[in-house]
């Protein structure tokens, strides 16, 4: 009897332990299955995050490729993106496109263009060391990109495709920092990751690197403001080839200006030129730009003539009217490459950008900046800049042929989101519109 009752008590004590196992192996199945579920739904969101992201750059591209005229006009296509702010790719999705506006030194919805920074390759010693606040010594000393330079002859003879083949120093361009003697904050500031936006690690003093201040601002540094992607197509705001004042005959110059023989013939007389600035008298002030540039385009001028002893009217030069040379600024060159590096777009470069290429005070950039605000579509050519009131002709003379009021290369970042996760998907796509078919010189997703 006590046998049996023993018997039973082991039999229960099996039963209960084969329960709690099964109890177990259920709970450990759904859980399984939950981890499952939760898995393919977060999938589910990375692959939204993605592709929403993706939609982004897409949606950017075709923004900026509708733009009306054939030249591209950035200072249009940064207005179109004023207020985008996100974008429902579907009912569970969205994309938003940012882009870090150093003169407010804030995070806003929009793109970048590359030329309104400063090119590594083609800038001088002094301009670098205005936007460091170092002496120039101290940057041809320091400031080590030997790495760089096959591709600071970048012209006709070197394609697009061999610039996308360097990427590799483009757009890893930290290794400007760790090949030069220059400090993390002079390269970076306290943005290390170069995501224009304020982490918590970049805000929070010395706790974690990098070293900051902690005061709720991004302080950026020297890669925000530089580019190894800027050029201009030597072309006019038709997309034709511009004419070279050096070589073209007066009559080209006459039919294809539509100037008058006579200034035509003082173009050639005077050639050859080093900028097209030379063209200007010496004399100018800002008041001669006040005027509406789409009223310079007037009837063409008359030809001036002198009379001979014997009777007969001889055609003479004349110099160009600081309003004809306005109008026909976009279309001539003194250059015969096609693709002309590192012009710094005056549109669209903010204030720190400006100050150190024009090698003018912060305080005198905010007046160019200002002058271009309050025209309606910026800046008509870099000849405009005078009428800032900025600049001495000597200064004007030396600065104009780096300048452009084009943007052929742009920077977009989108980040892709799912409404219902914090999943996220980031794609960074640098590209160049300039031609039919977008060329995307890189792309990064993280």
């Amino acid at each position: 009897m006590k046998q049996n009752k023993k018997i039973k008590s082991m039999v229960l004590v099996l039963c209960i332990w084969l329960l709690v196992l099964m109890i177990i192996i259920v709970m450990s199945v759904v859980h399984i299955s939950r981890l499952d579920s939760f898995s393919a739904v977060n999938k589910e969101a990375e692959v939204r995050a993605k592709w929403s992201a993706r939609a982004g750059i897409q949606y950017a591209v075709d923004i900026i490729t509708q733009n009306p005229t054939s030249f591209n006009d950035s200072y249009y296509i940064l207005q179109k993106f004023k207020g985008s702010g996100k974008r429902q790719v579907s009912p569970e999705s969205y994309f938003s496109l940012y882009v870090y506006n150093p003169n407010i030194e804030q995070v806003e919805n929009g793109i970048s263009d590359e030329s309104s920074k400063i090119n590594l390759l083609t800038a001088s010693d002094k301009q670098i060391s205005e936007l460091l606040k170092v002496s120039p010594d101290t940057v041809k000393q320091n400031f080590n990109i030997s790495g760089l330079e096959t591709l600071s002859g970048f012209t006709d003879s070197k394609s697009l495709k061999e610039l996308k083949a360097s990427e590799y120093y483009a757009k890893n361009i930290r290794i400007i920092a760790s090949d030069s003697q220059l400090s993390l904050e002079d390269c970076f500031g306290e943005d290390i990751n170069l995501n224009g936006i304020l982490d918590w690690n970049e805000n929070d003093g010395a706790v974690f690197p990098p070293s900051d201040n902690a005061d709720g601002r991004l302080e950026t540094g020297l890669l925000h403001y530089s580019t190894l992607y800027s050029y201009e197509r030597n072309i006019d705001r038709d997309g034709e080839p511009r004419i070279n004042i050096n070589f073209a005959s007066e009559a080209d110059l006459s039919d294809i200006l539509e100037i008058s023989l006579s200034e035509a013939m003082w173009i050639v007389e005077n050639s050859p030129y080093e900028s097209v600035a030379e063209l200007f008298p010496v004399n100018i002030v800002p008041e001669d730009f006040n005027s509406d540039i789409n009223n310079t385009a007037s009837s063409q001028k008359a030809n001036q003539v002198k009379l001979n002893e014997d009777g007969t009217e001889e055609i003479i030069s004349a110099p160009l009217s600081v309003q004809t040379l306005r109008r026909i600024f976009n279309k001539i060159t003194v250059l015969d490459d096609s693709i002309i590096p590192g012009k710094v777009n005056i549109n669209t470069a903010g204030k720190k950008v400006l100050a150190a290429f024009l090698g003018i005070t912060e305080e005198q950039a905010d007046k160019v900046i200002k002058k271009r605000d309050s025209l309606i579509t910026g800046f008509y050519s870099p000849a405009e800049i005078f009428s800032a009131g900025v600049l001495d002709f000597q200064q004007f003379k030396d600065i104009l042929g780096k300048l452009t009021v084009q943007g052929n290369v742009f920077t977009i970042v989108s980040v892709g989101m799912c409404n219902d996760s914090n999943v996220s998907h980031t794609v960074e796509a640098t590209v160049d519109v300039s031609s039919m078919t977008p060329n995307y010189l890189y792309w990064r997703e993280y």
